[in-house]
């Protein structure tokens, strides 16, 4: 079972685009770039539709774009070629075509296999969401230990300046008595100069 918690590198962000962008030219879905990706960066499904979705989607924006035209190409080309090769059939019954056309557009959409991984996804989501949770909760209890080590040392630091302003004080008033006794010494020096 995959289970990382470790955060997203460039490469794998890349590796995700990459494919799911061929998914998108090649007329797959999206889940399916997800199951075939997460098994190259040992992550779950889950977390890279997460990822993609959270994240990388936006960066690749005109990549998904250039990626759906040539799909869109591709697909028009195709059906070019099969009404060629289908209008040189001279017994085919018409009807048939426009059921078995119907049946390929339909499946385009969706089919039996993408149902089954979505199913498994929505499966496996409460796992992923017990680890997030989880990982959640370990984030939150480290929050409030730098939030308490932060607090100690803003005390500390207030200590220190409130310490720093009293041998301020201290200081000058030293100050004070030196010059004091130096005048002192001095007027003492110039009595008995003078006597």
């Amino acid at each position: 079972m995959k289970n990382r918690h470790d955060a997203w590198t460039h490469e794998e962000d890349m590796l995700l685009a990459k494919t799911v962008v061929k998914h998108i030219k090649d007329g797959s879905t999206q889940t399916a770039a997800f199951n075939e990706i997460s098994d190259k960066i040992n992550r779950t499904p889950a977390a890279c539709s997460y990822r993609w979705n959270a994240e990388v989607r936006k960066e690749y924006a005109h990549d998904i774009e250039l990626a759906k035209k040539k799909y869109k190409e591709n697909k028009r080309k195709l059906n070019q070629h099969n009404n060629k090769t289908s209008s040189n059939k001279p017994n085919e019954d018409p009807n048939l075509l426009v059921r078995a056309k119907r049946v390929q557009t339909q499946s385009e959409f969706i089919n039996i296999n993408d149902c089954i991984i979505y199913l498994n996804q929505l499966n496996n989501m409460p796992e992923s969401y017990s680890s997030l949770k989880e990982e959640n909760n370990h984030l939150q209890k480290e929050k409030q230990a730098l939030y308490k080590k932060n607090q100690e040392l803003v005390d500390r630091y207030e200590k220190l300046i409130e310490r720093k302003h009293k041998l301020e004080e201290e200081y000058k008033v030293l100050m004070v008595l030196i010059q004091h006794a130096q005048n002192t010494s001095e007027e003492d020096l110039k009595m008995e100069y003078y006597h």
